[in-house]
């Protein structure tokens, strides 16, 4: 068919050529072909794709990025409510459970309690309680991680250092992209003479 119509226009004739290029010429004259480039029916649309895109990203990054700060504060609000238990001796004398109970008394579904990694040491002076010097690899390490040996409250009058880390399924950093972002809490206190 499509061979046919070619056909067709080989057959034309000489003048037939010469009327067909007087109109396109004709066309050009009167601005029809202008006109059409011209026409400004469409650009709104067109602007609105071409700002959309990186609308759409900032936006999802300051939601993503609102909802990593609330959750980070969150989670210090928990390890502070459950250190205070701690400090004031509600907790002596307790398990790993009990701390983690606590700790996830109201999370508002927004962790997932069995994911969190903690280390609770104890000191006789806050000297000896230094932010790096207690830090035990394996009490934060998912597949290493044992529950009774990273939990130490100590007594009385000690001085007490709980940090908590949870690994937050969305990353904010672009070299991490994907990758869960750890949420870290620390509390350090005297325990009150109970």
């Amino acid at each position: 068919m499509l061979l046919s119509g070619w056909d067709k226009r080989s057959d034309m004739t000489g003048s037939e050529h010469r009327a067909k290029s007087r109109r396109i010429a004709d066309a050009l004259h009167t601005g029809r072909i202008r006109a059409l480039f011209a026409d400004e029916k469409g650009v709104a649309a067109v602007e609105f794709a071409l700002v959309a895109t990186p609308f759409l990203a900032l936006l999802f990054a300051i939601l993503q990025t609102s909802l990593v700060l609330f959750a980070g504060q969150f989670l210090q609000t928990q390890a502070n409510n459950a250190s205070r238990k701690l400090m004031t001796g509600q907790l002596a004398g307790q398990s790993v459970n009990e701390f983690r109970t606590e700790l996830c008394s109201a999370t508002l579904n927004l962790f997932d309690c069995s994911k969190f990694l903690f280390q609770v040491e104890s000191f006789e002076d806050f000297s000896e309680a230094s932010a790096t010097g207690f830090i035990t690899a394996d009490c934060f390490n998912p597949d290493k991680a044992d529950p009774e040996t990273c939990y130490n409250p100590g007594g009385a009058s000690d001085i007490v250092v709980v940090r908590i880390v949870y690994p937050w399924p969305f990353g904010i950093s672009l070299d991490k992209l994907g990758q869960p972002h750890d949420l870290v809490a620390l509390s350090a206190f005297r325990a009150e003479p109970y």
